[in-house]
């Protein structure tokens, strides 16, 4: 299942020294938000992934298959309607909102 366009909304990538930005923004009445959780809408940890997977695969224009995930904080709820950059540097995936990390990760693709 593809997220981009109907879970976020990138608004720009670029390459910066050893790796890459994207930015997005969240699309609050996206049916996971429904469903996770009632009352309290949050972004699941697996759909945190599978973002960094299309941008990444995106940036390299080619399918990354995911291998791994090792060394997941999540440091602060990532909200409908949140904007927030996605930072890549080698393994090393972070997510960002005004300048303050709210999820790391180390992923590995094959």
């Amino acid at each position: 299942m593809r997220l981009q366009d109907s879970f976020y909304e990138l608004l720009s990538m670029r390459d910066v020294d050893g790796g890459f930005e994207a930015d997005v923004r969240l699309i609050p009445d996206n049916v996971i938000f429904r469903a996770h959780f009632p009352g309290f809408p949050v972004t699941p940890g697996a759909v945190q992934i599978r973002m960094a997977t299309e941008q990444l695969s995106l940036h390299e224009g080619q399918e990354c298959l995911l291998d791994s995930v090792s060394r997941v904080k999540f440091i602060a709820p990532l909200l409908p309607g949140d904007q927030i950059t996605c930072s890549f540097k080698g393994n090393s995936v972070s997510f960002s909102r005004d300048g303050s990390t709210i999820t790391k990760m180390t992923l590995e693709y094959r």
